[in-house]
């Protein structure tokens, strides 16, 4: 980076305070007194405090200018990063990661197909409607992140923190979200079929309307979600945590949920057919298909198999 010394207009200005300097010396020597050794003495005098106060006065201007001026180069050279990483230059994408600048930044629409971030920071990151196919984004930071519409298919976003992040209609089928934790995550719409949510945390996720066919969900943390509407067909729900979820109209046709912990699950107007629920906790805050709570008496098969005769 060039100094403001270097410029013209500043040599030019620095050239201006030196002449204003003399002068100024001479005209104050002249005033007291002649043209002997003394007036010399003095002048030298005037003149060399002229000179430092101009010099001082220089070097304040250059270095509050040139603050401004290495902002200003600082601001464009951080725009350019943004834009070539955006479009999925691996050593923009780097570079913003090593100075530690990802994190709250717009990539809307940004093009990461198997980028590579474990371990990066990516809090409140905008990812609207971005590509990040087979990316490997294990352990990443993604608190309040949005990534609303993106593509994560086959994504790898194990152990994870997508805490308050917002997921809306992603396209996310075989992600890996293993011991990903999803509390008060969006994800309404989602499309997570075939996704490995194993150990997951998703206490209070909204899943409204997502697709979650063939999902491995064994042990997944579903406390008080909302799956109203999801389907989720054929899932693995085994020793799943749903206590409080809330699960009308949910299609759970052929899906497992042996040892899955339903207390307090509101399954008004699910289906449940072909569903285990062998060796499943229920209780009388569990609120059936048919809208009443369950009792010891109740028989499930009246629930699961198709052909069972009322």
């Amino acid at each position: 980076m060039k100094g403001l010394s270097q410029d013209p207009v500043s040599r030019s200005f620095l050239l201006l305070l030196i002449i204003v300097a003399v002068a100024s010396s001479g005209v104050s020597a002249v005033s007291n007194g002649g043209f002997d050794s003394a007036w010399v003495a003095d002048w030298l005098r005037q003149l060399s405090l002229e000179i430092i106060g101009a010099l001082i006065t220089f070097i304040g201007f250059d270095l509050i200018a040139g603050r401004r001026i290495r902002r200003d180069e600082e601001r464009h050279e951080m725009v350019g990063l943004v834009r070539q990483a955006q479009l999925g230059i691996p050593d923009a994408i780097q570079e913003l990661r090593r100075q530690g600048r990802l994190a709250g930044q717009n990539f809307a629409k940004a093009r990461w197909d198997k980028v590579s971030m474990e371990g990066c920071n990516l809090q409140s990151i905008n990812l609207e409607r971005a590509s990040l196919r087979e990316a490997f984004l294990e352990e990443v930071a993604l608190q309040n992140a949005n990534l609303d519409y993106a593509n994560l298919e086959n994504a790898n976003l194990r152990a994870s923190n997508l805490t308050g992040a917002s997921l809306n209609w992603i396209n996310a089928p075989s992600i890996t979200l293993v011991r990903a934790n999803l509390t008060d995550a969006t994800l309404q719409e989602a499309n997570l079929s075939h996704a490995n949510l194993r150990w997951a945390i998703l206490h209070r996720a909204h899943l409204e309307s997502a697709r979650l066919q063939n999902a491995n969900m064994h042990d997944v943390n579903l406390i008080e979600a909302n799956l109203q509407e999801a389907d989720l067909q054929l899932a693995r729900l085994a020793k799943a945590d749903l206590r409080g979820a809330y699960m009308q109209e949910c299609d759970l046709q052929g899906a497992s949920l042996l040892r899955a912990d339903l207390r307090g699950a509101n399954l008004t107007f699910a289906i449940l057919f072909d569903a285990t629920l062998d060796h499943a906790l229920l209780d009388e805050t569990t609120i059936l298909p048919d809208g009443k709570p369950w009792k010891p008496a109740v028989d499930m098969r009246r629930f699961t198999d198709p052909t069972y005769r009322r």
